[in-house]
């Protein structure tokens, strides 16, 4: 053992492996365990921390895997004597805290096995050797992993481990938890004890005081003495702690009510939360004192809601006047300048608000005053700190931005139950800080944009209604003028991001308000033009783009006329950079012309305008690419290309299969842009520059977009396109030329049936060579998913298109390659149950197909063998639903069989099924399954069936 464990301490060291592969031979063997606790034991690893804690692992490993299974009599005492051993030599050498809660664990794995039956005084017997305070921590420990394994409810448990921990809480609180109570008593009075295990005590309280009896801890035994610990700077966030744990305890409303009160009372005339202690010292205390404060707040509201249903009005009243003392508490939290002392109370203030729209109104206007000060307490901390990091947002930012989400749920919450309220504070804000944003804080002017931003989310629907109803005699209001200040700002000019950002969001959301008041289009459309075109800062420019797509499509097209002209040439004036931000200007310059109330003949002007230079673009570069030599080159003039093609991708989002080019007379621009990319394609040849791969990509997304918009038209140019897609062979490409394949077949149907009389075996070949190429051409997952993609293309051909047709004009041996292809795949679950699935329908649409024109032998290549074959396989897994899935299908093929030559029943029965090993009584079994009508009878019968002949062996 001491030859290969020294090289674990050097990770680095290639006999590390040795050592590893050692102790995983100790794992696996029976007497393994035994082995290292000799080791445990022995002098001579007494400070060799590294092999002890490997020693561990495997006794670890025995206790979880073994130890309730095999253990004997004698395996128990061992057990049982190292464990109380270890409690026995705490006086030696001290164990780093690694493997003292690793023998904690172990001690648990133990006691879940051993208790109660074999060890009815676990507990006793280590309370007896903990004689010192490492014993103590070892003890403390222990019940602390005792609780993660048996209580805690954050671990998923099997019903057999939740009957066992059943049975163990029993046991527990019959015969051990009076034990256990009294040593952490007597731990927490032990005089000179260190403040760790008095802080590890008061966790085991809190861990336990869940299912045990509250009264054993809530007495005035054990109260005073957690009290005392909030007096103590080491002590007092675990004290906090336990006594948030016991508020939380499960109990009746009344006697719940009765403990909160007496502990409030307690901590009151200590001034825990009347006068909490300030400083930078304290603040994580101060947090746990915040989540105390919550969870007493959240348990009185709960007994409040819990009287209320059961009618008792004076609990009820009792609760609410308890619920008053404990929000006027919580304002100094929520205000804390510290985020987690503020937002620790965030759950209880959401919660108050949530209640107070269910009383009665009397009790509703006592609590206006709090609520108004509420909403301005969580406004006014919702402001960003000055040195909140807007170029690079790490971990405090994301943690502020958590923060600031759970106060904006609060203010929400407001809203929606004072409308009024929310309204006149935003008003205010807009006036301190809007109106002269110049002069204020950057961070209040975003402060303002950003409640009014999320008013839509909390203001009832009839108010926002009425905020954009047409009838401008009645869509005023002050959350219209609200949204008119905000359009009409200049505040879109300010140099901060958050702040120029907030005014386009909020443009964009109140967008309706453009179609209310026309007179407000141009000043937007301004700002917009400010910001995709002028505006500092890319990240911005790239945002405002993409509105801009949005607030076009939302505005009444008839409005967007007089301003199409000035917008177009302004939008495309200098948009020769590689931004993200020119596709989403596309884009928008796409919808402007097509959507808008011109006539056809101007439309298709201005689409050629938009679209020539960029179609030169694409030639240009693609040419540059292939006659660049250096890689860099290729890759810059290659995306260059792809850039321009995804801008002329993005003019076509204007169009949809109703609104498609030939209505709206458009389509001779894209297929000139088709023929033009197809030229240019015919360029490249073998080998392809790597950035050809993208080239192709974006050609995809062209022709997936024309298969949608440009209807006929488009037919023409898709098997010379598919034909230089597939050209190289590369296994994703080939994947989502399937993929195109399919969308086409999908949309054109039988019109498409003339293109694949030339396509459909070169495309087949292509990925057939794809599949059989060497290892490193491809993944075997990537094959998977080709082989999946090229199945469900065959299917879609088969189901929309004339197959009967594009079969018969295929040359005979290239027929019988697809379908020994599809065969093979079915027969063969390496390729997955989805595959099998798929060649299942295939064969069967085969069947469907040649009706008239099938003989028996023809039927048992194609359709026979792999249906009762491939389930009897011993990798078809029957328990998997997705392999359930291919039998229904392969069942399904079979039925279809059966019912297009009758003749091919007593075939299966007397001769073929007998040959595959089944006895004459299955193979009648199987062939009266295959005549049952019922299809959920004939699935049940027919999975039975092949689950049954496996378990016997056929």
């Amino acid at each position: 053992m001491e030859r290969s464990i020294p090289s674990l301490s050097i990770a680095q060291n290639v006999e590390s492996v040795t050592a590893i592969d050692f102790f995983n031979d100790l794992k696996r063997s029976p007497d393994g365990w035994k082995l290292c606790l000799q080791g445990l034991n022995s002098p001579e690893y007494e400070s060799n921390h590294q092999v002890k804690f490997f020693c561990l692992q495997v006794l670890e490993h025995f206790l979880k895997s073994a130890y309730s299974k095999t253990s004997t009599k004698d395996d128990f005492i061992i057990i049982q004597n190292q464990i109380l051993s270890w409690f026995q030599n705490q006086n030696g050498h001290q164990n780093p805290t690694f493997l003292r809660n690793k023998q904690a664990q172990i001690i648990a794995l133990a006691f879940i096995t051993d208790y109660p039956a074999r060890w009815p005084t676990f507990f006793q017997d280590m309370l007896q050797r903990s004689d010192s305070s490492k014993a103590v921590d070892l003890y403390l420990k222990s019940l602390l992993a005792v609780h993660s394994e048996v209580v805690d409810r954050d671990i998923a448990r099997s019903n057999a481990e939740m009957q066992r921990n059943t049975v163990i809480k029993d046991n527990m609180r019959m015969n051990t938890v009076p034990v256990l109570v009294n040593s952490w008593y007597e731990i927490l009075r032990m005089d000179n004890v260190d403040s760790q295990i008095v802080c590890q005590c008061l966790d085991v309280i809190g861990s336990y005081i869940s299912w045990i009896d509250i009264d054993l801890i809530a007495n005035d035994r054990f109260v005073p003495i957690i009290l005392q610990c909030l007096g103590d700077d080491l002590k007092r966030e675990s004290a906090c702690d336990c006594l948030r744990e016991i508020v939380l305890k499960g109990m009746q409303p009344l006697s719940k009510l009765k403990l909160i009160d007496s502990l409030t009372e307690v901590l009151d005339s200590l001034g825990v939360f009347t006068t909490p202690p300030q400083g930078d010292d304290v603040i994580d205390f101060l947090a746990k004192l915040a989540k105390l404060l919550n969870a007493v707040g959240l348990e009185v509201l709960a007994a409040y809601t819990t009287l209320v249903k059961a009618n008792d009005i004076d609990g009820a009243a009792l609760a609410l006047k308890s619920l008053e003392d404990k929000i006027s508490k919580m304002f100094p939290f929520i205000a804390h300048e510290v985020d987690d002392v503020s937002g620790a109370v965030c759950p209880l203030a959401q919660e108050y608000v949530a209640l107070l729209k269910t009383v009665n109104p009397q009790i509703q206007e006592q609590h206006s005053h709090i609520v108004k000060t509420l909403l301005y307490t969580c406004i006014k901390r919702m402001k960003f700190d000055q040195d909140y990091d807007w170029d690079v947002e790490g971990e405090e930012e994301a943690i502020f931005q958590d923060y600031r989400r759970r106060l904006r749920n609060v203010v929400l919450h407001i809203g929606s139950y004072k409308p009024e309220t929310i309204l006149e504070v935003t008003t205010a804000l807009f006036h301190e800080n809007l109106l002269k944003w110049k002069e204020k804080n950057v961070l209040d002017v975003e402060l303002a944009l950003y409640i009014f931003y999320a008013l839509l989310e909390c203001l009832p629907s009839n108010l926002i209604q009425q905020t954009f109803d047409p009838d401008r005699s009645k869509s005023a209001g002050p959350l219209q003028q609200l949204a008119l200040t905000v359009v009409e700002s200049d505040v879109f000019v300010c140099d901060h991001p958050a702040v120029s950002l907030l005014y386009y969001e909020s443009v964009a959301r109140y967008d309706k308000l453009l179609t209310v008041i026309p007179e407000q289009i141009p000043i937007a459309l301004k700002a917009f033009l400010y910001g995709v075109k002028t505006h500092p800062n890319p990240k911005v420019r790239t945002r405002v783009a993409y509105l801009l797509t949005r607030l076009v499509k939302s505005i009444n097209k008839s409005l967007l006329v007089p301003y199409v002209d000035n917008l177009l040439a302004s939008l495309t004036q200098d948009l020769s950079q590689q931004d993200s931000d020119a596709l989403f200007v596309y884009e928008a310059c796409g919808l402007l012309i097509i959507q808008s109330v011109q006539p056809l003949e101007k439309k298709n002007e201005l689409l050629k305008e938009l679209l020539s230079p960029r179609l030169h673009d694409v030639n240009l570069y693609i040419q540059r690419t292939l006659s660049a030599a250096a890689a860099e080159e290729q890759a810059t003039y290659g995306k260059a290309a792809v850039h321009s093609l995804l801008c002329i991708v993005r003019t076509s989002k204007g169009f949809s299969e109703k609104c498609n080019m030939k209505a709206t007379k458009c389509d001779e621009v894209y297929t000139h842009v088709l023929k033009t990319v197809l030229t240019a394609l015919d360029t490249i040849q073998l080998p392809f520059p790597i950035v050809v791969h993208e080239i192709f990509s974006a050609v995809r997304q062209l022709l997936h977009r024309m298969i949608v918009c440009l209807e006929d038209s488009v037919l023409p140019f898709v098997v010379p396109l598919l034909k230089k897609l597939v050209e190289g062979g590369d296994v994703r490409e080939l994947h989502d030329v399937m993929a195109l394949c399919s969308q086409l077949v999908t949309k054109f149907k039988e019109r498409v049936t003339p293109l694949f009389n030339e396509a459909l075996m070169p495309l087949t070949s292509a990925v057939l060579n794809t599949l059989e190429s060497p290892p490193e051409a491809a993944t075997d997952d990537e094959r998977k998913v080709l082989r999946r993609s090229h199945l469900n293309f065959v299917l879609v051909l088969a189901t929309h298109s004339d197959f009967k047709h594009l079969l018969s004009v295929q040359a005979n041996d290239a027929v019988e390659n697809l379908l020994s292809y599809i065969v093979k795949t079915a027969m063969n679950p390496e390729n997955g149950p989805q595959a099998q699935k798929i060649s299942f329908c295939i064969l069967k649409k085969f069947m469907e197909t040649l009706i008239g024109n099938t003989n028996i032998e023809i039927v048992q290549q194609l359709v026979i063998r792999p249906c009762f074959e491939a389930p009897l396989c011993e990798g078809f897994n029957l328990s998997d639903a997705q392999t359930v899935l291919a039998l229904t299908e392969a069942g399904q093929c079979a039925k279809t069989a059966v019912r297009i030559l009758p003749d091919l029943l007593p075939y299966l029965r007397d001769t073929y099924l007998p040959n595959l090993g089944l006895s004459d009584r299955q193979a009648k079994s199987l062939c009266d399954a295959l005549t049952l009508e019922d299809p959920k009878m004939f699935k049940t019968v027919f999975r039975d069936f092949f689950i049954n002949a496996r378990f016997q062996g056929r």
